[in-house]
C-alpha cells in the first residue's frame, strides 16, 4: 500500500523522483562550481576580515562573516534552480515524467526539494570556512547564542522563500533562458529597490539649509527645516513592514546586522513559501507541457 499525504502527492512518488534529482545533481558540474566558489568566497571573508582586525583593530567579528551569505541567497538561488529546472524543460525529462505516470504535484515537489537542498549546499559551502576558521580567529560571536540561532533561522525560511518563489517561476515558463533571466532581473529589481527604501528610512527627518552667506565675512546662516526625504507617519511603518516582509528586504536587514522582527521575519517567509508554491503547484497542473 502506497504511503499518501492527505491524497495530495505520494511520498513514494516523490522519493523516486528526487532520486533522479539528485542523480543528475551530482554531475551537474555548474552546481559544483557554485559550491567551491561559495567555499572560496568563505575563505576569502574570514581572511579578510581577520587582516583588517590583526593591522588596523577593526571590530570584524564572526557575526558579520556569517550573514554576509544572506544577501546573496536570492541570487544564488534564482541562478541555480532556474538553470537546473530549466533543464527538465529543455532536454525533455519533464514531459517524460508525465508521459510515463508522474503525477505533476509529485514532480512539482520533488523539483522543489531538490532546489531547496542544492541552495542549501551552497550556502552550506559558505558557512563551513566561517564557523571552522572565523569563530578561531575572529574570537567568537558578538550577539548571543539565541540571536545567532533566530538569524540561522531567518536566514533559512528566507532560503525556503526565495526557492519557493523561484521554483514557481522555473516550473511555469518552459523557456530556460526567459525563467533564469525572469528570476535573475526580479531578484535585482526588489533588492535595488529595498536599498533603496532602507536608505530612505535613514535619512534625517530635519536638516540644516543655508539661508545667507557672505562671502566678506564668510558667515554662514542657517536654519533647520524639515527633510522633504524624510519617510515618516503610515508611509514608514508600511516601508518597515515591506523591508520586513520581502525576501529581498530581509536577506539586507539580515546582511547588515539590523533586523530586528527576528520572530515575525521567518513567518513572514514561510507565508510566501507556502502561497508561492500553492500557486505553482495550481498553475503547474493545468499547464500545457510541449
Amino acid at each position: 500500500m502506497k504511503v499518501t499525504l492527505s491524497g495530495f502527492w505520494e511520498v513514494r512518488a516523490v522519493i523516486k523522483l528526487l532520486r533522479a534529482h539528485f542523480a543528475r545533481l551530482k554531475f551537474n558540474k555548474f552546481f559544483w562550481v557554485c559550491v567551491l566558489g561559495a567555499f572560496a568566497v568563505g575563505l576569502t571573508v574570514v581572511f579578510t576580515f581577520y587582516h583588517s582586525l590583526v593591522k588596523y583593530g577593526s571590530s570584524a567579528s564572526a557575526d558579520a562573516a556569517m550573514m554576509l551569505y544572506t544577501g546573496a541567497i536570492g541570487f544564488v538561488g534564482a541562478v541555480i534552480v532556474s538553470l537546473f529546472l530549466g533543464t527538465e524543460y529543455s532536454d525533455g525529462t519533464l514531459r517524460n515524467k508525465i508521459i510515463t505516470g508522474s503525477r505533476r504535484t509529485d514532480i512539482y515537489i520533488s523539483s522543489l526539494i531538490v532546489s531547496i537542498a542544492a541552495t542549501a549546499a551552497i550556502c552550506a559551502a559558505y558557512l563551513l570556512p566561517v564557523f571552522a576558521l572565523g569563530i578561531p580567529l575572529l574570537g567568537g560571536f558578538v550577539l548571543d547564542g539565541k540571536s545567532i540561532a533566530l538569524y540561522l533561522v531567518g536566514s533559512l525560511a528566507l532560503l525556503l522563500a526565495f526557492c519557493s518563489i523561484f521554483t514557481a517561476v522555473s516550473m511555469s515558463v518552459h523557456n530556460k533562458t526567459i525563467a533564469s533571466v525572469a528570476s535573475i532581473v526580479g531578484v535585482m529589481f526588489v533588492f535595488f529597490l529595498c536599498t533603496y527604501l532602507l536608505n530612505r528610512l535613514g535619512e534625517p527627518e530635519f536638516i540644516d539649509k543655508v539661508v545667507s552667506y557672505d562671502p566678506v565675512t564668510e558667515e554662514i546662516v542657517t536654519e533647520t527645516v524639515r527633510n522633504a526625504s524624510y519617510i515618516g507617519g503610515g508611509a514608514r511603518t508600511f516601508v518597515l513592514f515591506l523591508l520586513d516582509f520581502l525576501p529581498s528586504g530581509q536577506s539586507i536587514l539580515y546582511m547588515i546586522g539590523t533586523a530586528t522582527h527576528l520572530w515575525q521575519m521567518p513567518l513572514y517567509s514561510l507565508l510566501i513559501a507556502v502561497a508561492a508554491t500553492a500557486g505553482g503547484i495550481l498553475y503547474f497542473r493545468k499547464k500545457d507541457i510541449r
